[in-house]
């Protein structure tokens, strides 16, 4: 398991990895499924700015586009 960084202009997320205390019993995710607690960083989202998603050592820089944080600011409405 390994944290979920996620960045912003010069704001940066560390989102702690919760697959293995979630809900769903782990052995039937296969290893390419991971879940993680998104709860800081929806909560301080106040404009759909684009993110960067990196999780260390399996994905560098994954851009997020603003339409798409839009969606995920209305999850939490």
């Amino acid at each position: 398991p390994t944290n979920l960084i996620v960045s912003s202009g010069r704001k940066t997320w560390d989102l702690k990895d919760i697959t293995k205390i979630s809900k769903i019993k782990v052995e039937t995710l296969n290893d390419s499924a991971a879940e993680f607690d998104l709860s800081t960083l929806i909560s301080e989202l106040d404009k759909n700015r684009p993110l960067r998603l990196s999780l260390p050592g399996l994905i560098n820089d994954l851009p997020i586009p603003p339409y798409l944080v839009g969606e995920w600011r209305s999850l939490a409405e």
